[in-house]
């Protein structure tokens, strides 16, 4: 057995070990599904000056991507006619597509030469040599073209595992045609939702169903509370200003500004009820902007976005940044054409795909220089404010066991929203979870003892 399967078995164990229940509720049946080709009548892949035809698999997931990654493949196709792309389309949500990678690649498959992950994804799959080192192929100061947040996304321990494809934030949705500001704290949210009531059907919607987007959500109220959940290899989630955090959370839920069913609630949800005008605020990804001002909604030229409030005792000194979030592309360890591969990353994550790909879907690029190109600016005049908010915004656990990390904030989150169990024993829980994560980090010392001896 090779070393790398080795270490992959040891971690792809580890996972679906630490996330049984997760993965337990989020079936992989769903998984890689049959790669959809773009039409290769027009696009039929022949020989230019000396290369023979190749076709790489281009891997990402959900379906709000879909026109903008097709036009992008079908022009690269065209720059290099030897090389035809197939598309493979995964579930929309981050966990499923998640457990369907680490099934695949686990087994060290070679159907995957370039994969759109999560930006969270980076250190686990690289430790597990899932992925490929990019140092070679990209230079410092290529690196320092992309937004700083976004590079650290993509690095473990000095290395470049992946290229920034787009990123992305949370923040605040507010009506301005009934409320003139945003609110800058917590608790003034809650007022100004609970007085303008009469005139939407909820105060404020968000996220808050047992998944990832939950996680997102609540490390947001934690953080703007001055609650942390890791510092360096040591779990801090355990303390006072977490609690605090959460039982903000805990009292939006239950105080009558948000939907019955919001523990139930995904983005998708909460974009919905906006879009429909029936909400004052919203809880959402910046790339939401787009489909909320689009022709058919009922709240187009009516609102504006703001960054998360935070809790009124910690107004001062505190962050008031969201989770950072994005996909980065990945090369596949195993892709068969890496160098046509990293062809593919290069042209997607370059200034003009990037222009493109924010036109067309609304999402925010990675390269900083983008956010100053003028005909993006003249289509979206709010991508100042929205770099501001990038700049602020925090990162999950950015540690090769994070899907462990998730999966105990998800449940236990979920239980304290739902009145199962308190605050303090959801965070108590969290941390003793965390320190047994963390206590297993031998791994590193493993991974790192069998790399020098193969």
């Amino acid at each position: 057995m090779s070393v790398r399967k080795c270490i992959s078995l040891l971690i792809f164990s580890y996972i679906m070990t630490g996330c049984l229940i997760s993965c337990s509720n989020s079936p992989v049946d769903e998984g890689i599904s049959k790669a959809d080709s773009i039409s290769k009548k027009t696009y039929t892949p022949i020989s230019g000056k000396g290369q023979e035809p190749v076709t790489l698999v281009f891997s990402y997931g959900g379906t709000t991507l879909g026109k903008g990654v097709k036009e992008i493949i079908s022009q690269f196709m065209n720059r290099y006619p030897y090389i035809d792309i197939e598309i493979q389309v995964l579930p929309q949500s981050s966990d499923d597509r998640h457990n369907a990678y680490v099934t695949a690649m686990s087994s060290e498959n070679d159907n995957i030469d370039v994969i759109a992950g999560d930006i969270i994804w980076t250190p686990e799959f690289a430790t597990a040599g899932w992925i490929t080192d990019l140092d070679g192929r990209i230079s410092g100061d290529h690196r320092g073209e992309f937004l700083e947040s976004t590079i650290e996304s993509c690095s473990l321990s000095d290395k470049l595992y992946a290229v920034p494809w787009f990123t992305d934030t949370g923040v605040l949705f507010y009506r301005t045609d009934i409320e003139r500001r945003p609110p800058e704290t917590w608790e003034e949210l809650i007022k100004a939702a609970g007085m303008k009531r009469h005139k939407v059907k909820y105060g404020y919607v968000f996220q808050a169903d047992q998944y990832e987007g939950l996680v997102c959500n609540a490390l947001e109220y934690i953080w703007n509370s001055g609650g942390e959940v890791l510092k360096g290899d040591n779990a801090v989630i355990d303390s006072p200003e977490t609690i605090g955090g959460l039982n903000t959370f805990i009292e939006i839920v239950k105080s009558g500004i948000a939907p019955p069913g919001v523990v139930t609630w995904r983005e998708e949800d909460s974009q919905s009820a906006f879009r429909e005008g029936n909400a004052l605020f919203m809880r959402n990804w910046a790339s939401a902007y787009i489909l909320c001002n689009s022709e058919g909604s009922k709240v187009k030229g009516k609102f504006d976005i703001a960054p998360l409030p935070v809790s009124a005792n910690s107004r001062a000194g505190r962050s008031k940044g969201g989770t950072l979030g994005g996909v980065n592309l990945m090369l596949s360890a195993d892709s068969r054409y890496p160098d046509e591969a990293w062809k593919l990353i290069e042209y997607m994550t370059g200034y003009e795909m990037q222009v493109q790909n924010s036109i067309m879907t609304g999402y925010l690029p990675t390269r900083r220089d983008v956010y100053h190109d003028r005909t993006l600016r003249e289509q979206n005049p709010w991508l100042p404010e929205m770099l501001e908010m990038i700049e602020t915004s925090r990162f999950r656990p950015m540690f090769p066991f994070y899907p462990s990390m998730s999966d105990s904030m998800q449940r236990n989150f979920h239980k304290a929203l739902t009145g199962n169990i308190s605050s303090v024993d959801a965070v108590k829980c969290i941390d003793k979870d965390f320190k047994d994560t963390l206590a297993r980090f031998w791994i590193y010392d493993l991974t790192h003892f069998c790399r020098i001896n193969k």
